[in-house]
């Protein structure tokens, strides 16, 4: 009797530690967000990495006004609570769409634990109560989301990119963006070094000169014979082996000389035609210009680099576009006007202030 009634005893003593426990873990929630749940310690890191991320150092200027009444301390919280929240979402998601953390992210994330530990030292990391495994896990928790929102915008050609997340984030279907893409990596770019023989009228502070219907101001027809003649003598000169730049001094200030990057498709079929007359170095004859005469020098013919430049542009710009639709859609979705997905008591304690290290 008395090895039961202790039994007893045992196991009432366990539950009820069990459930101070999961009282005190549940009373330490911060964010719960898709069943994913964010404790206080979590928070604390993810704030010492957004302090460290936007370099904030200086106190005294937290309390300034940033804009409309708020304060910068206040603005950066609220950033900090918004960066959480994707954070949390998106990684959520790519588990969901069993969306791997690359080796390289865990390496990653391995490092800028490091790089942060160094920074904080040894009694930044006692004052929060956190070590590295928990830096390492959200560090691994903002790439693991950064990467598959990245994803989303990129043509892969994974079988781990959704097809419907794709069309829920406003992107079309795989075919369509690598049709899309191909223009880009297509688009011819030519550089060449222009000299504009004006036909047009400039202000004083070098603005092109239009009347009230928004046509261009021409200079007189007069003026327009002796630009061309100028241009032609200009064009056989350079062909004769004179330098372009140097002959360019002896020109009126109004004559300009730059250097220019030109997509293909969009210039004159009289420009494409004494280009298609040129090699590389070599000087073009006269084409009938918009805003005068040009006489060009071909640079590149092929200028792949540039391609290449506007092709990562709109690559980045159409990855930048899914991935802030897909915030919005994550958001929509799991928060919206719903505040109980945070724990006010503790988030009201939290400020920026406190990272500051």
């Amino acid at each position: 009797m008395r090895i039961i009634k202790r039994l007893s005893f045992i196991l009432i003593t366990a539950v009820l530690v069990m459930g101070l426990t999961a009282c005190g873990k549940k009373k330490d929630l911060v964010f719960t967000l898709n069943g994913k749940q964010i404790d206080k310690k979590s928070v604390d890191v993810f704030g010492l990495i957004y302090v460290a991320e936007h370099s904030i150092v200086d106190s005294s200027r937290l309390n300034d006004v940033y804009e409309d009444g708020k304060t910068y301390s206040e603005y950066y919280k609220s950033d900090l609570e918004e960066e959480i929240v994707l954070s949390v979402l998106l990684s959520k998601e790519a588990d969901d769409k069993k969306f791997s953390l690359s080796k390289e992210d865990k390496q990653e994330a391995e490092n800028r634990a490091d790089s942060l530990i160094e920074k904080l030292g040894e009694d930044g990391i006692k004052h929060f109560g956190i070590d590295r495994d928990d830096i390492v896990d959200v560090y691994r928790l903002k790439l693991h989301g950064n990467s598959y929102a990245a994803s989303i915008g990129e043509d892969t050609g994974e079988d781990n990119v959704d097809s419907d997340m794709l069309k829920d984030a406003g992107e079309d279907s795989d075919d369509s963006v690598k049709e899309s893409d191909g223009l880009h990596v297509e688009d011819r770019y030519v550089k060449v070094f222009q000299v504009t023989f004006p036909t047009v009228v400039y202000d004083d502070s070098g603005m092109i000169m239009t009347d009230r219907e928004g046509e261009l101001i021409r200079v007189s027809s007069g003026e327009m014979e002796e630009m061309k003649s100028a241009a032609e003598d200009f064009s056989e000169k350079a062909k004769e082996g004179e330098d372009v730049e140097k002959l360019l001094k002896d020109e009126p200030a109004a004559v300009k000389g730059v250097e220019r990057v030109l997509k293909y498709e969009d210039i004159s079929d009289d420009y494409k035609s004494e280009l298609s007359k040129i090699k590389p170095g070599e000087v073009s004859g006269v084409i009938d210009g918009e805003y005068g005469y040009y006489v060009v020098k071909l640079l590149d013919p092929e200028d792949d680099e540039h391609a290449e430049l506007i092709n990562n542009y709109e690559v980045q710009k159409k990855t930048s576009e899914a991935k802030e639709k897909l915030y919005t859609k994550l958001f929509d979705t799991y928060v919206g006007a719903d505040k109980n997905y945070r724990n006010d008591d503790i988030w009201n304690t939290v400020s920026i202030n406190d990272y500051l290290y």
